[in-house]
């Protein structure tokens, strides 16, 4: 075949090859495709399309025709994948991002803790009202005498009023109308003596001096403070008792451990007896009330603890110290609970 022939070869070839764009064009209008209107003198250009086009006969075009189109890049579930993947993290760092991880997950967990006792604290005040308030706060000893002493010098030296505890059948507060002047007074003496003192602790201290006032009135207004007194004075002398009986157990030198632990873990308050002040023209002296369900070998015992404890005593302690009576009358008081370690301090 020679050159010509080739050249025609390629040309008719190339014109009978497949382009897209060429048979849409056709398709969409009835005028001459571009290749017919080509000049002859475009062999020169026609030989370079062997290198862009696929013959119809050849064996890749007829393979393409069997084989299915393969979906685009834009169709396919690669392309609906982020592009920014998340980069393989080392170990050191898979184990920050966990801890991470948990620290805003407590953080989360501590807000909503947070959240609801801001509720119960705002619901428990609304039900519990000033008392709760004050016992939120440690009042030093030195702001409790200083508010007493204040309070005392203003009413019986500064003529101020008196703090009212009730008006008719109604309670009054500290805060009222007609405390408010002696209470700031109150306030402004103990701040000029301790400059420092919380305005919290302050408040608290007052209001608790008033609550001891108004309960201080009201015994006396209903006759109970001497009942109070008398009871307070009972308590003192049998808590009195059994501290030195408790000194005592140390010192005595013919028992063994074994029976002190058992006599020390025996003296309880409830198992001292009371006692009553009696006076004559002679002397006073206390007249015990002697405990009817208490055991013989316990009383004995109590007998021996407070021997011990005279013969320590100085002798100016002795003078001053009043005689006591074993007196007739059993003392009213009723049984306590029966401990199973203290069943040998009762009567059987």
């Amino acid at each position: 075949m020679s050159d010509s022939e080739n050249t025609n070869y390629i040309e008719n070839d190339s014109e009978d090859s497949f382009h897209p764009d060429e048979e849409s064009s056709s398709n969409d209008s009835d005028e001459p495709s571009a290749s017919s209107k080509r000049p002859k003198n475009s062999r020169k250009r026609s030989s370079v399309s062997i290198f862009t086009s696929t013959p119809r006969n050849s064996a890749s075009h007829r393979l393409s025709k069997t084989l299915p189109r393969m979906p685009s890049l834009d169709s396919s579930p690669l392309a609906a994948a982020p592009h920014n993947l998340t980069p393989k993290l080392s170990p050191g760092e898979e184990t920050i991002m966990q801890y991470l991880k948990k620290m805003d997950s407590k953080i989360d967990k501590i807000g909503e803790e947070i959240k609801t006792l801001k509720e119960e604290i705002g619901t428990g005040m609304k039900g519990k009202g000033k008392k709760s308030e004050q016992e939120n706060f440690h009042v030093p000893p030195k702001i409790r005498t200083a508010v007493h002493d204040a309070y005392k010098q203003l009413v019986e030296e500064d003529d101020y009023a008196a703090w009212q505890t009730k008006l008719g059948d109604n309670k009054l507060k500290v805060s009222s109308e007609v405390n408010k002047a002696t209470t700031q007074a109150v306030k402004q003496f103990v701040k000029g003596l301790y400059h420092d003192v919380q305005d919290g602790i302050l408040q608290t201290a007052v209001a608790r001096y008033f609550e001891s006032v108004a309960q201080k009135e009201h015994k006396e207004k209903t006759g109970k403070i001497e009942q109070h007194k008398a009871k307070m004075l009972h308590y003192s002398r049998r808590k009195r008792k059994l501290q030195w009986r408790m000194a005592m157990v140390e010192k005595k030198t013919g028992w063994d451990e074994a029976k002190k632990r058992r006599i020390s873990n025996a003296l309880e308050l409830c198992y001292m007896s009371s006692e009553e002040e009696n006076n004559s023209d002679d002397e006073t002296f206390l007249k015990t009330k002697p405990l009817s369900w208490r055991s013989e070998e316990y009383t004995k015992i109590l007998e021996e603890l407070d021997t011990k404890y005279e013969r320590s005593m100085s002798n100016r302690s002795k003078r001053q110290m009043l005689k006591r009576v074993k007196g007739d009358m059993p003392s009213m008081r009723p049984k306590p609970i029966v401990k199973k370690e203290h069943e040998w301090v009762f009567a059987q």
